[in-house]
């Protein structure tokens, strides 16, 4: 092992991550509509948008929460929280699209929708926020697998007629490292809203930079040596 090798090994074994930095994307960069969304972008990541549905859904969809009375709510008001920020739940949420309906309303079937990270940083999924009362579960799936595997699952009960039951979900174990190609998998047991995805950043060792600084000078270093010996 050369001095440049063990250096480098040295450099290695005492980097010390940055904490992660958490990102949350409630779909409120995006217009209610009952046109089905193919993208996604905010704070800087960017999605393609896929879906599958065991009948009736036409596509992933922007639901507002906000809506106010049940002509505009599309009749389901069970949408809705009790009140809004109730278990984290606010503004718009990400739906699967009942077929023949003009306004933004949820599928009653079940399904999944799919997010591919196209651009932006890799992150960890490692939770999210729902509405109404049904299962929802999360996967990941890298890039090239045939399967999505299970980060966890919750599910909520009614609360009413007039307001959705609400719940927050953090994973026991984040997510893989969702990279470019790479994606995360919503499921719907039934009727139901994702209100936002929790993410965390990848950590990045915190002596990078002046492990790089040193290795810079270490070759500054030997390519004098060489020259002079020449």
């Amino acid at each position: 092992m050369n001095f440049l090798t063990k250096a480098v090994a040295a450099a290695a074994l005492s980097l010390a991550p940055f904490s992660a930095v958490a990102a949350v994307l409630d779909f409120d960069s995006l217009t209610s509509s009952a046109t089905p969304i193919t993208t996604y972008s905010e704070d800087g990541f960017e999605f393609d948008v896929s879906f599958t549905s065991a009948g009736g859904a036409v596509g992933a969809a922007i639901f507002d929460s906000t809506c106010i009375g049940s002509a505009a709510c599309g009749g389901d008001l069970d949408l809705k929280p009790l009140a809004q920020g109730d278990n984290g739940v606010e503004g718009n949420l990400l739906i699967l699209q009942e077929a023949n309906r003009k306004v933004a309303d949820d599928d009653v079937s079940a399904g999944t929708i799919t997010l591919t990270l196209t651009s932006g940083p890799a992150f960890r999924f490692i939770g999210a926020s729902v509405i109404d009362d049904t299962t929802f579960t999360f996967f990941d799936q890298l890039a090239g697998e045939l399967s999505a595997s299970l980060l966890g699952s919750i599910s909520i009960g009614p609360e009413g007629n007039l307001a959705g039951g609400t719940g927050q979900i953090t994973f026991a174990q984040p997510s893989r490292i969702i990279g470019i190609g790479d994606s995360i998998v919503l499921g719907y047991g039934g009727s139901g809203g994702i209100d936002s995805l929790q993410l965390a950043a990848v950590p990045v060792p915190a002596a990078l930079p002046l492990m790089l600084a040193g290795l810079g000078g270490l070759g500054l270093v030997a390519r004098r040596r060489k020259t002079r010996a020449s």
